[in-house]
């Protein structure tokens, strides 16, 4: 039986004119169906993950880091993107110790001035970094030395790597059509000389572009790939995007009647795919309700989903995560940032390692909290035994405000 998909293809805005169209779902795409959501709903790490574990990136004034923009796991190093304080790309052990920057800030050719994109080339072995101000791609071996660069006369939001010389380019329309670059398609193809070789998914103008990742990659390094507002992810194979995975949103699509422009937000009663990531056992994604960020988990080998956006930690201490970034294998790779850590501060300091007490002050924590909101996490309460050791209690009195965030190491269980 052949589906409907929302796919949202906006055009140059008409009072009389539908700017959300369907396209035709094709045979053997693997549905994953949310029925049915809630503002308040939660889930227990253990229900979802076997194990937690916590990574200190090491911190020094010269390489601090703002935000975990990206974060790319290769040869048994984390790759930290941010765009807000070092503006580089710094690289960590496994063990969170600082090794070294990729390249270097400034307006050289073999230099980059606000990084947006890194991509990790196993057909060239290549590191490339894209840089939205120079509107290049910079190429440096394994090793970070430079090599060479290709530069644009356009925007991109993103790129990645399809195969050996060919890369997928996404557009940034928005800051394209504001320079008077309007291009007619929101994905290109690009060869290793800067030449556009194909055109893909047409674009009309003024469809914004959604604030999530648009590429991903699957355990044998090929391309997963969704465009902004829609519900299906394509995977690159035999030359072409085919469609994979559907996310039938059912009543919560966006309405083919809507109207959305650059300036436009989706409202809170509809919903899409925000970030997606495959595993060997999962398709994870994101989507968000009424304002609040939920995260589904699907099981490719029971057809199982789960969705929740409130994960509370009852595995070790009681430290969750601010996002899911990216994945190694089957573990999921968090970002937790020192200055959110305050509330679970003052938690150990009330309750220490008597874990009747920690269950009483959890529960005068949700003071204030939304009626339907204490109601979901009183459940959680009233289930669960939690456990608070003095190695839980040590290493949070070890975090400042001042430090480099924490990546959390989420190892998925079968479900």
């Amino acid at each position: 039986m052949r589906l409907l998909l929302l796919l949202l293809c906006f055009s140059c805005k008409d009072n009389n004119e539908n700017i959300i169209s369907y396209v035709e779902i094709q045979d053997g795409v693997t549905r994953i169906s949310v029925d049915s959501l809630r503002e308040y709903s939660s889930l227990k790490f253990s229900d979802i993950f076997d194990n937690v574990e916590y990574i200190k990136l090491e911190t020094k004034e010269e390489f601090l880091v703002g935000e975990v923009y990206e974060l790319d796991y290769f040869q048994e190093n984390f790759y930290v993107l941010d765009k807000i304080k070092s503006k580089s790309i710094l690289v960590f052990d496994k063990e969170g110790n600082y090794k070294k920057r990729l390249g270097q800030n400034g307006n050289g050719p073999e230099e980059y001035v606000f990084p947006q994109t890194l991509e990790i080339d196993q057909f060239n072995k290549e590191l490339l970094v894209y840089d939205s101000d120079g509107k290049s791609i910079i190429k440096y071996d394994y090793n970070g030395k430079y090599k060479s660069h290709i530069n644009f006369d356009y925007y991109i939001r993103t790129f990645s790597v399809l195969e050996k010389d060919l890369y997928a380019l996404y557009f940034n329309h928005k800051k394209n059509y504001k320079e008077k670059m309007g291009l007619e398609y929101d994905l290109m193809l690009m060869n290793s000389e800067g030449e556009i070789v194909d055109k893909l998914f047409p674009f009309k103008k003024e469809k914004p572009s959604a604030s999530h990742s648009f590429f991903s990659h699957s355990k044998d390094n090929q391309t997963l790939f969704s465009p902004s507002y829609d519900d299906v992810i394509y995977n690159y194979t035999n030359n072409s995007f085919k469609q994979k995975y559907f996310i039938d949103f059912g009543k919560y699509r966006i309405p083919q009647s809507i109207e959305i422009d650059f300036n436009n937000k989706i409202p809170d009663a509809y919903t899409f795919v925000q970030t997606f990531i495959e595993t060997p056992k999962i398709i994870f994604f994101k989507f968000s309700y009424k304002g609040k960020r939920n995260y589904g988990f699907y099981s490719k080998k029971t057809k199982t989903l789960i969705y929740a956006n409130l994960l509370i930690n009852d595995i070790k201490g009681l430290l969750t995560f601010d996002d899911i970034i990216t994945n190694v294998n089957d573990n999921l790779i968090g970002v937790l940032y020192p200055q959110n850590i305050i509330g679970i501060k003052n938690i150990y300091l009330e309750s220490g390692t008597d874990n009747v007490k920690l269950n009483k002050t959890l529960e005068k924590s949700l003071k204030g909290a939304p009626k339907e909101m204490k109601n979901e996490y009183r459940a959680i309460l009233e289930s669960t035994d939690f456990k608070v050791t003095k190695e839980d209690l040590n290493f949070v009195d070890s975090i400042t405000p001042f430090d480099n965030p924490i990546l959390v190491k989420l190892k998925i269980k079968d479900f």
